[in-house]
């Protein structure tokens, strides 16, 4: 084989294989739907915080209801992704939905038994006992996966804030 030839070889395979480089899709970038409490900043005069800034130091203020259970969490600058805008709990305190400014929801189902169901508004379920999460129809869909990450992070979230969800 001449250099010349091998030198054309080369060059073909690098086209060909920025040619499926190209083809293949790209990762779409993920947006964290629960900010990180990085600082507290403000307190209550229970000491619980009433604001906090997260990473970026955009700060969120948190509102509690009558029992001190938090009730939204929202950027003070204005609407942002990460709003939780509404968290509503049951007579006994147990969480039935969390609701965010995207349009995003989870909803919590208590059994008796004393498993969760959680669901999300894009179909994504899981069943939860004992600590651990797994999905109810046994496979890890895109939206089971993006409910299992946006459920561990909420509950980092409120624990940050000193409170249980569970």
């Amino acid at each position: 084989m001449s250099a010349a030839t091998s030198g054309w070889i080369m060059v073909a395979g690098l086209l060909a294989a920025s040619m499926l480089a190209a083809a293949e899709p790209q990762a779409r970038p993920t947006m964290e739907p629960v900010a990180k409490l990085a600082t507290v900043t403000a307190r209550d005069g229970t000491g619980r915080p009433h604001a906090f800034e997260d990473a970026g130091n955009r700060e969120f203020a948190v509102t509690y209801d009558a029992w001190q259970r938090v009730r939204s969490i929202e950027a003070t600058q204005g609407p942002h992704i990460n709003d939780i805008v509404g968290v509503d709990y049951t007579a006994s305190g147990a969480l039935i939905s969390v609701r965010f400014r995207t349009g995003y929801a989870v909803f919590f189902d208590h059994r008796p038994n004393g498993t969760q169901v959680v669901r999300d508004s894009e179909g994504g379920a899981l069943m939860r006992a004992g600590g651990t999460s797994q999905s109810i129809d046994g496979s890890m869909t895109e939206s089971s996966l993006k409910l299992a990450r946006t459920l561990a992070q909420f509950e980092t979230l409120l624990a940050a804030l000193g409170q249980s969800t569970r």
